[in-house]
């Protein structure tokens, strides 16, 4: 159901969750000291506890306060690019419990560039907000993908479609003097390098590599959207550079399923038996607007009532440059991919 800003704030104060906008995706939050809203998070999302909550404040105070240490390369990058899509990722404090962090020692942070979400937290204080979807699927940017994706049975604000459509960049600085993006956003390590150059040269950090997708490890856990599929539409995507008709795609489509021997979680791999119908989705030819349209774009195939099969083409252009946030999310968004 639809709510105000005011019944928003009323029910998160009394411990309820809600999905609020932001300028990258609809979150569900809970206040931070409200360990049940917290729990109730990944049980409404059917989200693994692994996967540890971005915390999104309204202030830079908020976030120092979260943290065990405010390094100085925190403080540019909070100056220079929030409000807006960047977390930043640091040692927490005890105020932070083990249940956002998923028992880790980090926490990620993060000032959302919505004037709604900002007047929540100012009266709530700070949100631990994941998406507003089921774990795995596609992320929401308006309020009724919000509505339909989780049966209409949470209270929703209504800020509006999302202006930039994916979520944030994540940096990780936890530890001293070293760098990592952990998920690729509008916000891009160029971007990142040069507001750091106000920093003396001694103190300069120095860069590390980021996990690759689908790695085994702990990278996983500090940064949400790693794992290897994610972004998922209720239909399978194809995506693909080559030019198909929808008599190949679904051909192709038959062949992975009965070929498949990948390590795709059962419940996003979606086995068709006969397929008849593809929606061909396109993007449009700038990266910004394309990402704040893409998961509107799979939203709407997935309710397709006569098409079976989403289809994106693809062309190598858009695999790179400006282009790699979304295409990190297409690729972990695809059932099969024919690149």
């Amino acid at each position: 159901m639809l709510v105000t800003t005011s019944q928003a704030i009323a029910l998160l104060n009394s411990g309820q969750v809600v999905a609020i906008p932001t300028e990258t995706v609809y979150g569900l939050a809970a206040p931070i000291n409200k360990p049940n809203a917290l729990s109730s998070i990944f049980s409404i999302k059917k989200r693994p506890f692994f996967d540890p909550l971005i915390v999104h404040v309204s202030n830079i105070d908020q976030a120092k306060n979260s943290t065990a240490l405010w390094p100085p390369e925190a403080e540019i990058l909070a100056q220079k690019f929030w409000p807006g899509p960047l977390t930043l990722v640091l040692q927490k404090n005890n105020t932070i419990c083990d249940l956002i962090t998923s028992g880790l020692n980090t926490v990620g942070l993060r000032m959302p560039n919505h004037p709604l979400a900002l007047e929540i937290i100012n009266q709530c204080g700070p949100l631990a907000a994941p998406s507003a979807n089921l774990f795995g699927h596609t992320s929401p940017t308006q309020a009724d993908h919000v509505l339909l994706g989780l049966s209409n049975t949470l209270p929703v604000v209504d800020g509006g479609p999302c202006q930039i459509g994916i979520e944030s960049t994540i940096v990780d600085l936890s530890i001293p003097k070293q760098i990592r993006i952990l998920r690729p956003g509008l916000i891009s390590q160029i971007q990142i390098e040069k507001a750091l150059t106000q920093l003396p040269l001694a103190e300069q950090p120095h860069w590390a590599m980021a996990p690759k997708s689908g790695t085994e490890s702990t990278d996983l856990a500090v940064s949400p959207g790693s794992l290897e599929y994610h972004y998922m539409p209720l239909k399978p995507l194809i995506v693909s550079t080559q030019n198909l008709s929808n008599e190949e795609i679904i051909l192709k489509y038959k062949q992975f399923i009965v070929d498949n021997n990948s390590t795709k979680p059962s419940s996003h791999l979606i086995k068709l038996d006969n397929p008849k119908e593809v929606t061909t989705i396109d993007l449009p030819q700038t990266p910004q607007i394309a990402a704040r349209l893409f998961y509107s774009l799979l939203h709407t195939a997935s309710r397709e009532p006569l098409s079976d099969l989403i289809y994106l083409k693809i062309s190598p252009d858009q695999m790179s440059g400006d282009w790699l946030p979304l295409w990190d999310r297409i690729q972990k968004a695809a059932t099969l991919s024919l690149i």
